[in-house]
This record gives structure tokens, sequence and C-alpha cells, in this order.
């Protein structure tokens, strides 16, 4: 039980970080409200990994793609333990 409750909290935080960057794309999804929220819970948790992979020619952000490694990796270790 416990190991299908990190296996979807993982999932479901990485889909919510793919839905975030997507709409980071689109201008008229920064408008709203959710894009907001979401906006500032995962600039939080990117800035570590932006103070040591700074964005690519200062537009290329990565540090989402190494979050999300980084998640994967953390659950598949997770898991292993438990």
């Amino acid at each position: 039980m416990l190991i299908l409750v990190i296996q979807k909290f993982f999932e479901i935080f990485q889909i919510t970080l793919l839905v975030w960057v997507l709409m980071s794309w689109i201008p008229d999804f920064q408008k709203n409200i959710v894009y907001a929220t979401l906006d500032r819970f995962f600039n939080a948790i990117l800035a570590p990994i932006r103070k040591i992979i700074p964005p690519i020619g200062g537009t290329f952000d990565i540090s989402p793609m190494i979050l999300i490694f980084g998640l994967g990796l953390i659950s598949r270790l997770l898991l292993t333990v438990l």
C-alpha cells in the first residue's frame, strides 16, 4: 500500500511539473491563477538546481528535466528500499 502511495505521489508530481512547463510555453496560460500557483511552487523547487545549472544561453532552462530525472531516481531508490 505504501509503495503505491509513493509511486502515485511521484507520478502526480512529475505530471504536474510537465503541465506547468507546457503552460509556460503558451502566453495565454500565464495569466491563469493555476499557472501562477504552479509557477511559484515549482520556481521555489527549481531555484537550487538553477543555481548549479543556469539556463543555457539565458533562455533554455533544463532544470525541469533534471528535476524529473531526479524524482524518477529518488522514486526508484525508495521503492527498492521498501
